[in-house]
């Protein structure tokens, strides 16, 4: 029989262990990442945006918790990527929050509705848009374009969740763009760079306490990115968001798009097509990585045929 130590007893087993605050066992780690797997699976199984080739990449990047970057460079289609899937999300039984810190609540509900944004407007294109409307107006989707702080941001959200039913499906917040929001708290000695860090910080730990999926946008205007876009061999990397490095780094899941280069006498022209938009699943926690392509159109993004996507990811 083997001795016990000397000073060991019984009791010392049965003593609760004192652990530093925010220390787990591997045990209770997994069994939090199985829940958490649960749950995106449960709540994200209708998708983030409709598309397909972009969801197949997004299955488990969709639920509660998770922060969202959707990045690209002015006009290339961020606000189309955002605006398509707050559509979706919503029209799948989810409450949707949009915050618009660099447009109006007015033109949200047209790029919605699918109005065509050239000037060869018809009578058809005008019902249509009416008619895509009439489907919308129920969905659960509150646009918001004063609250422009963190602070306020915050709070309208706590509001909305603290209001909701227990059993009701994983809140969406949508923040176009990320650019636009100042914090009420910064210090006179934080630079810009700093204080987006700090905004992007509080939004991930937001989207956790209170078990939502944050999707921001951002720019991506910095003289790297735009001197490899001229040659496109490469895509922009995460350091190539505007003012700040570090919000590709906080974000667990960060998509990229881009259109196809064009010359400016083929702008008029091509207004009013369909256009090709690459987008691509740069960073993504846990989950699958890629590149896909949809076609932009009056705003949002419309499905590609298996065909017309091949074609393009082989070009």
């Amino acid at each position: 029989m083997r001795k016990r130590k000397p000073g060991s007893t019984t009791a010392d087993k049965s003593v609760a262990e004192v652990r530093p605050e925010g220390e787990m066992t591997l045990g209770d780690s997994m069994r939090a990442g199985f829940q958490e797997v649960s749950e995106i699976l449960e709540t994200g199984s209708t998708g983030f945006s409709g598309i397909a080739g972009l969801d197949e990449l997004l299955v488990n990047a969709t639920g509660p918790g998770r922060l969202t970057l959707i990045a690209a460079r002015p006009g290339e289609g961020k606000s189309a990527v955002a605006t398509t899937s707050a559509v979706h999300v919503a029209a799948a039984g989810r409450h949707v929050q949009v915050f618009l810190t660099e447009n109006r609540a007015e033109l949200f509900g047209l790029a919605a509705a699918a109005l065509p944004g050239h000037l060869r407007l018809t009578a058809q294109d005008w019902a249509a848009t009416i008619e895509r409307a009439k489907k919308l107006r129920s969905l659960d989707i509150r646009i918001n374009d004063r609250h422009r702080t963190l602070e306020a941001i915050e709070t309208v959200v706590r509001g909305r969740v603290d209001n909701q039913a227990p059993s009701a499906q994983c809140p969406t917040v949508f923040v176009d763009s990320v650019h636009g929001v100042t914090s009420r708290e910064r210090l006179p000695t934080e630079t810009r760079a700093d204080e987006l860090a700090t905004i992007t910080r509080r939004f991930s730990l937001l989207a956790v306490e209170k078990r939502l999926h944050v999707v921001l946008t951002a720019h991506l205007t910095s003289p790297d990115a735009r001197a490899r876009e001229r040659t496109r061999e490469a895509w922009p990397s995460l350091g190539d968001i505007h003012d700040c490095r570090a919000l590709g780094m906080i974000a667990d899941t960060v998509i990229m798009s881009r259109l196809e280069r064009i010359d400016a006498e083929q702008l008029v022209e091509r207004a009013a097509k369909p256009q090709p938009l690459e987008i691509v699943v740069v960073k993504n926690r846990g989950g699958l990585r890629g590149r896909t392509f949809a076609w932009l159109e009056n705003g949002l993004l419309a499905p590609m045929s298996e065909d017309d996507r091949d074609e393009l990811l082989l070009s």
